[in-house]
């Protein structure tokens, strides 16, 4: 679908001039996403598996950048940005659906086909959830979504994400909603909206906080039985010695890594960190020591500038009348992203399309607005008179 996507909007640019607009991004963010590329395809040089490494930058590199230039491009107006935000959402709570049914009738014939595993799946609506800033932001900047349809979409992700059984789930949704409420205080607002969401924040944080206590102590007494409280629980999780296997793995190369993909040093943390369970722990389960062991301390320093570029990016859209929501809803989506990654590393195949492509969808929009352009009359003008871009 990205193909066929990105197949029409060459079409559209060679056969009627409708310009791509990639030149609205920002030199910083550019330079940043060509030397993570850069050094991703220049990894396979010292790669200690440099089949596996460019395979991986087929699937990780070449996709995610496909799904970004897609969603970038093809957004034009707020009408755009309706469609994907609503799919996106939609679609998040029919994976939820799948999930609960799975749960209560397994014995239907194709319940395993349902599942989605805890960690992506958890992954999927901690990046998705950020879009509920866009459907309560006001007019002409978000979609204006009544309370009704907010409590829904809001419901439906809080009973998807306890099919999940991911207890980081809730702490990254608790950061996402830190951090919104921040961006929106520092923002333009009047008095009487930065009341109410501080309302909102508060009630939120509650659930959250209700949440990750059932979780924590339903986690606790489902699959680690031998602890007596939830907090020892945690002492008998593997991580720990991951994370010392990796920091050992990280030490041969500092700086250049061992080369590009996540399970490049997958069969050395198995064996090191052998497990009763059918879980095969092939990497570092933490999103910057995975990427030090791939492409070392620079590769990371690159990556993590990176994030901030695309955080600089929603940022300064903050104070403009039409771009708060944007800001929200970017700012949030990479705390939720980053807070999700501390323990695992979900920066991997339909998750990390999810990530490109939201912040494709989110930057499309933000980048126009911070330049002082309108992006929010309907797309078809633009279509009909592209000489007005």
């Amino acid at each position: 679908m990205l193909l066929i996507a990105l197949s029409a909007i060459v079409f559209m640019a060679l056969a009627r001039g409708l310009p791509l607009g990639l030149g609205r991004l920002p030199p910083g963010f550019r330079v940043c996403a060509v030397a993570w590329i850069a050094l991703c395809v220049a990894s396979v040089a010292w790669s200690d598996d440099r089949a596996y490494t460019a395979s991986e930058l087929q699937r990780e590199v070449l996709y995610g950048a496909f799904a970004f230039v897609v969603l970038f491009v093809g957004t034009r107006s707020m009408r755009d940005a309706r469609i994907a935000t609503y799919a996106v959402l939609c679609g998040t709570l029919l994976l939820g659906t799948f999930e609960w049914i799975r749960h209560f009738m397994p014995w239907l014939p194709y319940a395993t086909k349902y599942e989605a595993a805890q960690g992506p799946f958890s992954t999927h609506i901690a990046l998705a959830a950020p879009l509920l800033a866009l459907l309560a932001w006001p007019a002409p900047g978000g979609f204006a979504a009544g309370p009704k349809t907010l409590a829904a979409f809001a419901l439906g992700i809080v009973v998807a994400g306890l099919a999940t059984e991911n207890r980081m789930l809730w702490l990254a949704l608790a950061a996402g909603c830190i951090v919104a409420f921040a961006v929106f205080q520092a923002g333009a607002a009047p008095d009487a909206q930065r009341a109410r969401m501080l309302r909102i924040l508060l009630g939120t944080l509650a659930l959250i906080a209700i949440a990750v206590a059932a979780s924590w102590e339903y986690k606790a007494a489902r699959y680690y039985p031998g602890a007596s409280t939830a907090v020892e629980s945690i002492s008998m999780d593997d991580r720990p010695r991951i994370w010392a296997m990796a920091k050992t793995i990280v030490a041969e190369r500092p700086w250049t890594g061992h080369g590009f993909g996540r399970e490049i040093a997958g069969d050395r943390i198995e064996r090191s960190v052998p497990t009763t369970t059918n879980v095969h722990l092939r990497h570092a389960h933490n999103v910057f020591l995975d990427m030090a062991i791939q492409l070392g301390g620079i590769g990371t320093l690159v990556f993590m500038a990176l994030l901030a570029a695309l955080a600089h990016l929603y940022a300064r859209t903050r104070h403009v009348p039409a771009g708060g929501g944007f800001a929200v809803a970017g700012l949030a989506l990479i705390a939720t992203f980053v807070v999700k990654n501390l323990t695992d590393d979900f920066f991997y195949r339909p998750n990390s399309l999810t990530f490109w492509a939201l912040n494709g969808l989110l930057l499309a929009l933000a980048v126009r607005v911070g330049r002082g352009e309108t992006p929010l009359r309907d797309a078809q003008a633009s279509i009909d008179t592209p000489e007005s871009q």
